[in-house]
């Protein structure tokens, strides 16, 4: 028996209806993962997955990729952990630099990509503790920092895929 392990990436324009539409299909056909890109011009990637989840209950569903510079790391592994409830643990995220939301938000490139690589390091390590179930006491990054205790305790399917996303050799070696 030979288990298909092919994904789908939509493009992020299309409707909520139209990605519950092609993950209703991915699903019944065997896909393992459906995943939403992320762009800062088009409907939120995470939103537009809930009524796919709903709808579905064995692939997994994927934003792809999601910028620590648009969104702080702690409202990633919410969002996250969110959409893992809803789909009973089938959520995945992909997390990467962000050049284009960079752009949109008048931030500049690092030629050495320091910050960045930093920035998305630093994203992961924080999603991973926070949607792992575990008390994390604090977080001291030199991009981010968590000062308070937390512990997402209301979340019960299990802890999200987290990956990075990466077109560098500096970033694939993270």
């Amino acid at each position: 028996h030979i288990v298909m392990q092919i994904d789908i990436i939509l493009e992020p324009d299309l409707s909520p209806a139209q990605v519950t539409e092609l993950a209703v299909a991915a699903e019944n056909y065997g896909f393992r993962t459906l995943w939403h890109s992320n762009y800062h011009q088009n409907p939120d990637a995470f939103v537009a997955l809930v009524p796919a989840a709903l709808a579905t209950s064995k692939i997994r569903l994927g934003i792809l990729a999601v910028s620590p510079y648009e969104m702080h790391p702690l409202k990633i592994a919410n969002a996250t952990q969110t959409l893992n409830e809803i789909s009973n643990g089938r959520t995945v995220v992909a997390i990467g630099g962000g050049g284009s939301v960079m752009g949109a938000i008048g931030r500049k490139m690092d030629p050495k990509a320091n910050h960045m690589l930093r920035s998305v390091r630093e994203a992961v390590d924080i999603v991973t503790a926070v949607t792992s179930g575990k008390l994390v006491m604090n977080y001291a990054g030199q991009e981010f920092q968590l000062s308070r205790p937390l512990r997402n305790g209301w979340a019960k399917a299990g802890r999200p895929g987290v990956f990075t996303c990466a077109t560098g050799p500096k970033m694939l070696h993270l």
